[in-house]
């Protein structure tokens, strides 16, 4: 099991290979932006940087139950299979305007 920094977390370089690497080095550089902003960061090998999920209330409800699950596997996503946050809650916005219930998970 790898055990993941903030050094290492992005070694694997295929991302870059791929259309728009401009704009994923531009997320890349806004993480570090993010993770130099809290202080809590400062001496930690892993880094927290708060974020926030969009979704259904009911299924919010299920995750903060039982955490999320491998839905991730349904969805290639834009850097791949996974569950996707953000540093924005209006930047998720309208991902939420197709539910019924929505909420955010911080």
């Amino acid at each position: 099991h790898k055990r993941y920094t903030t050094s290492n977390l992005f070694q694997k370089v295929d991302w870059k290979k791929d259309v728009n690497n401009e704009l994923k080095q531009w997320i890349y550089d806004r993480f570090h932006h993010f993770v130099s902003i809290f202080e809590w960061n400062q001496e930690q090998l892993i880094h927290i940087v708060p974020q926030v999920h969009g979704t259904g209330y009911s299924t919010a409800v299920k995750i903060c139950s039982t955490g999320f699950s491998a839905l991730s596997l349904l969805d290639a996503g834009w850097y791949g299979q996974g569950i996707y946050f953000s540093s924005s809650a209006k930047y998720i916005t309208p991902y939420l305007t197709d539910k019924k219930n929505p909420a955010i998970i911080i």
